[in-house]
């Protein structure tokens, strides 16, 4: 009996999972040590925040200290909205193969159309400049999810360390899959 209980404490999908989080007209379910930072109002009336792993971006940051990192490994912008406005501002497009994101320099990366709890989502990633103290320092990837609600939109992009923290990618898609409009 002892050795079954050890093992449901060992393993996280035994645990309870942590409970929404309610930022920007939005719900998200975190992972277990992992925060969201308070939301924050533009004057164009987009609000945004950020998620964070408690421990790990720290590190990242002190480790990649030569790059420049956002505060957040993955920020949330949402926003009143229509996925034809994004399209027409060239953000995100559409052709006879499927949804794409344009990145730096033009470069398109295939997404993908998947059906959240809620609603439509465009899935996919776009290449960045990566810059530091030096200068230019190649090119990175973010990872980027816009989460379609009725009248609202969120635009979930990560910052290009992300795929350096345990699970950071799984995360993000979990982050999105468990994204609800209020």
């Amino acid at each position: 009996m002892h050795t079954i209980l050890v093992l449901l404490l060992a393993y996280p999908a035994f645990q309870k999972p942590a409970p929404p989080q309610e930022r920007c007209s939005i719900t998200i379910v975190l992972p277990r040590g992992w925060t969201a930072g308070k939301g924050d109002t533009s004057p164009d009336r987009q609000c945004v925040f950020g998620v964070i792993q408690r421990e790990g971006w720290s590190r990242i940051r002190r480790e990649n200290a030569d790059i420049d990192t956002d505060p957040y490994p993955i920020s949330i912008t949402v926003f009143t909205g229509r996925l034809e406005t994004l399209v027409e501002k060239r953000e995100l497009g559409k052709d006879a193969q499927g949804w794409y994101f344009e990145g730096r320099a033009g470069i398109t990366t295939r997404a993908s159309e998947l059906k959240t709890s809620c609603c439509l989502a465009v899935r996919g990633r776009s290449e960045t400049g990566l810059y530091g103290k030096s200068g230019y320092a190649g090119m990175g990837q973010v990872q980027i999810a816009v989460v379609v609600g009725k009248d609202k939109i969120a635009w979930m992009e990560s910052d290009p360390s992300l795929a350096l923290l345990e699970d950071g990618i799984e995360v993000f898609d979990n982050l999105m899959m468990s994204l609800l409009f209020r």
